[in-house]
């Protein structure tokens, strides 16, 4: 972010923190908010982290310090300098840092369109970056692209070592216990186990953030990364600087002095995938067991990954890593209720060919229920299924009591039941449900996205809009609540906060024309609506605009052609508030009994 654009994004009352004054909210991470502000008496403008109030335990005030002692140690030039801490009024602990205006290092390739040379030579100076660090015992901990930021003079910058590990003299390993604020996407398998971590952790993150910039494009730079990401911390490269050693080697044509070495892989992404997704890395394990997962199992946990991102890009990626977890175990249960999840929601969110896609998730569910009917992701899977394609919502009900049955708690079926009892209309229930799997996964954004729908069912706007911001807060790319959001603020009589919103849900084109309609109402220009209704006539996203502008009967057209097509507009006839301007109409009573909602509490 430009300095530019912080001094226009300034909203809303901030934190307090003496001798600063508090401009914009740049970000919220794992532990810290991060602020904007100038020092009083200058103009210098300086990035202020302060520690989430709702995190304030014990151990992360620790992390927090740690990170303040952290920073003491460190002096380079491209790593963000520590200038003050303290405790704000309220007690909350704060870091001053450096404020670096540039881009992460991935957007920076990107938008510069730098070549592989030139790529590999920009992250040659980050593996330098981090073996001054590492120099001085002290292991990152989470590097990934936003943690790497590109300055205007195109030298890269190393940020927030708020999980970063101190190394004692003699101390070889350091073992991370607890809570693990990291990323998963970048983590050494090692950290996601919650195991021994070494400076070898940090060069499998850097070899992960290599692929994403690099990967596939030269059999000899795949080889160092493929070093570099090794499953056994051993067989990688043992400090940033090696690496660093052999990016420079390749660089100048020298040989790597990985060339003639043995190496022990037991999985690798193929550097076709490389571009599809990041490079493959490990979640947490399913089991218990602490043996290395076998080519499903990986494929699976990084496809749920992707899947709990819940956009329609990373739902085809999700299915596409579900698809390959199938293939390498076709009697995985948890691989066919994967991918019978992401196709469901993929009919949910994307909208395209809807009855093929739930089709198939039906088909998966059960072949899931059929290897193993024991497992409760896959009835809770089947029951989502149940209500959006066969608009069957009793047995939809008794799948997930059955799957809340075998596991109390199951999370995924909470989410689900919730989100079906919500459009039955019987929000009481939904929030109780909630509240029950929030207390399991405080940190979901699809959990405050579902609680953020029933105040919203309920009409009740402004408290819907609240949740909402809170959740987009915390995860700006989740498309899902700035749709939801836009739906607030249309509600609430401000119209260009809801097109804004909108177009921040990933939604343009021809979808943005119908949902500006629904918006402005009977307050769009004639000529826009007329130019709408001859290019979308046929289209049965229309509907909520046409209701509005009050063309009733192109309305009901459009929803008996949802109807027939079982679409997934037809799930939120009994209580989505889109909908009010048609209740009461004879017609409208007809189409609640289509979609098996009109004798139902």
């Amino acid at each position: 972010m430009s300095i530019e654009a912080v001094l226009f994004t300034a909203r809303g009352a901030f934190p307090k923190v003496p001798g600063y004054r508090m401009l914009a909210l740049l970000g919220r991470g794992g532990m810290g908010v991060v602020y904007a502000a100038v020092r009083a008496g200058t103009q210098k403008l300086v990035a202020i982290k302060l520690l989430r109030s709702d995190l304030a335990t014990p151990a992360n005030l620790a992390r927090f310090d740690r990170e303040r002692r952290i920073l003491e140690q460190l002096s380079h030039p491209d790593i963000a300098t520590l200038l003050d801490s303290g405790v704000t009024p309220d007690g909350t602990p704060y870091l001053a840092i450096d404020y670096i205006e540039g881009r992460s290092i991935v957007d920076y390739c990107e938008s510069s369109a730098l070549d592989l040379r030139s790529r590999v030579r920009l992250f040659h100076e980050v593996c330098l970056v981090v073996a001054e660090a590492h120099d001085r015992a002290i292991i990152h901990s989470d590097l990934k692209p936003s943690n790497i930021l590109v300055d205007l003079d195109g030298h890269p910058k190393l940020l927030d070592f708020g999980i970063a590990k101190l190394m004692t003299a003699g101390e070889e390993r350091v073992t991370v216990t607890g809570c693990r604020p990291l990323t998963p996407e970048y983590a050494s398998i090692e950290q996601l186990r919650g195991g021994p971590i070494t400076l070898a952790s940090d060069v499998y993150s850097l070899g992960a953030i290599l692929s994403e910039l690099a990967g596939g494009a030269d059999p000899a730079l795949d080889s160092i990364i493929r070093h570099a990401t090794a499953e056994r911390p051993e067989d990688r490269y043992q400090t940033a600087r090696a690496l660093g050693d052999d990016l420079a080697a390749f660089l100048a044509g020298r040989p790597l002095s990985i060339a003639q070495k043995p190496t022990r892989w037991r999985w690798q992404a193929a550097p076709a995938l490389l571009a599809l997704v990041l490079i493959p890395v490990l979640l947490p394990r399913v089991s218990s067991s602490d043996s290395i997962p076998n080519e499903s199992e990986r494929d699976y946990l990084v496809a749920r990954h992707l899947w709990s991102k819940l956009s329609a890009p990373d739902l085809h990626k999700a299915e596409l890593w579900f698809r390959k977890s199938v293939e390498k175990d076709p009697q995985s249960a948890m691989a066919h209720a994967g991918l019978a999840d992401a196709l469901y929601f993929t009919g949910e969110i994307d909208g395209s060919n809807i009855p093929a896609v739930f089709r198939e998730a039906k088909v998966e569910a059960h072949r899931a229920i059929e290897l193993d009917n024991r497992l409760p992701l896959a009835h809770a899977v089947l029951a989502s299924v149940l209500f959006a394609a066969d608009f069957q919502w009793p047995y939809a009900e008794a799948e997930f009591q059955q799957a809340l049955k075998l596991d109390p708690k199951c999370v995924r079926a909470m989410q689900g039941y919730a989100c079906m009892l919500m459009r039955l209309g019987r929000l009481g229930e939904a929030g109780h449900l909630l509240k029950r799997a929030r207390l399991l996964d405080p940190a979901s954004p699809i959990l405050g996205l579902l609680e953020a729908r029933v105040p919203y069912y309920a009409r009740r706007y402004e408290a819907a809009r609240d949740l909402l911001r809170e959740v987009v807060d915390r995860d700006p790319s989740f498309t899902l609540a700035h749709y939801y959001l836009a739906l607030c603020h249309r509600y609430l009589g401000q119209p260009q906060e809801a097109e804004v919103e909108m177009k921040r849900a990933g939604v343009g084109g021809r979808g943005l024309a119908m949902e500006r309609a629904w918006i402005l109402g009977r307050n769009l220009p004639r000529a826009d609506w007329a130019q709408l209704l001859s290019a979308e006539r046929g289209n049965v996203n229309l509907v909520f605009a046409a209701a509005e502008m009050g063309q009733t009967d192109l309305a009901f057209e459009l929803l008996q052609k949802a109807a027939a097509g079982r679409h997934t507009l037809m799930l939120g006839l009994k209580a989505d508030p889109r909908f009010d301007p048609l209740r009461g109409d004879a017609r409208f009573e007809g189409l609640l009994r289509q979609a098996g909602l009109a004798n139902l509490p």
